[in-house]
């Protein structure tokens, strides 16, 4: 009965520490979760989704949100025309611009601008100049800021540590 009684009292604390534990690790994680919350707070609502997915992956990754005080409308305004065009021969007719100068209707031919280049429509200018097409582990590169700073580890698991 003692020997009973000694098994379920370690069995209890065994229990009580794995609990313990669980909670604390859960603590940390809310912790963890609300931190990386707080530093993406200067985004827009619409980016969060993707940086969360990112982060989920990536928790070390760190983002840093630029205002360009510049209104999207003007910007695209700005983009469309002559200052982006798509290969003719290559690009799909929903990249390619049918507005009047861009498109002959009676030849049902795009008019290049240059060797084999087209204008892009408003809607291609508008998909690739929106950052949150691109929030993904693959293209999330182009965003990378490249001024030094010392918070930035990237050789510390190389053979080249840092200072």
């Amino acid at each position: 009965m003692i020997k009973n009684k000694n098994r379920m009292i370690k069995y209890i604390i065994t229990l009580a520490a794995a609990v313990l534990l669980m909670l604390i690790a859960s603590a940390t994680s809310f912790a963890q979760s609300d931190d990386f919350e707080e530093s993406i707070a200067d985004f827009p609502e619409s980016y969060k989704p993707y940086l969360r997915e990112l982060h989920e992956k990536y928790p070390d990754w760190i983002f840093e949100a630029f205002e360009t005080g510049l209104d999207w409308n003007t910007v695209i305004d700005n983009e469309v025309g002559m200052k982006n065009l798509v290969d003719n021969s290559a690009s799909s007719e929903n990249l390619k611009s049918k507005e009047s100068g861009h498109y002959n209707q009676s030849t049902d031919k795009y008019i290049e601008k240059d060797s084999g280049f087209v204008v892009a429509n408003r809607l291609a200018v508008e998909y690739f100049m929106d950052p949150r097409n691109f929030l993904n582990e693959s293209n999330i590169f182009m965003f990378e800021v490249l001024r030094y700073a010392s918070a930035y580890q990237i050789l510390h698991t190389t053979f080249m540590p840092g200072e």
